[in-house]
């Protein structure tokens, strides 16, 4: 009876140990934010970079990040498909913030997208477009 309650001891404790191995692996497997890489824009003003939107297709995210204190939101403009309507997504925040804008696209769906620059409603300059896949 002794041996049977040991070994029954032991295979509860590596059933609990790679069951935690196996909780411990899931939240890496389940979302990979380094898996893919992300594809970027960026803006310049005066030389030196102003801000940037990068795509992330896998979930469809467009970050938009700040990267100058110079009175300039870095704006993401946009395009679902092939078509209009020109989306825009602002940072208001400023430098140092990174707007998330969850897209929400069908799988397979282009996305085209630039940063640009805005002082007020005004654009200023822009890089250049980029296309990927949803």
């Amino acid at each position: 009876m002794k041996l049977r309650s040991k070994i029954l001891s032991v295979l509860s404790t590596t059933a609990v140990l790679a069951g935690g191995a196996t909780v411990l692996a899931s939240p890496a497997s389940a979302e990979c934010t380094t898996c893919e890489p992300l594809v970027r824009a960026t803006v310049f003003t005066n030389g030196t970079p102003a801000g940037e939107v990068r795509f992330k297709s896998y979930g469809e995210h467009l970050y938009v990040r700040d990267f100058k204190q110079d009175g300039m939101a870095v704006v993401a403009e946009y395009y679902i498909g092939n078509s209009d309507p020109l989306y825009r997504a602002r940072n208001t925040v400023g430098v140092g913030y990174t707007l998330d804008v969850d897209l929400n696209v069908p799988e397979r769906w282009m996305v085209q997208f630039r940063a640009c620059v805005y002082k007020g409603n005004t654009r200023g300059s822009c890089s250049g477009w980029i296309t990927d896949y949803a």
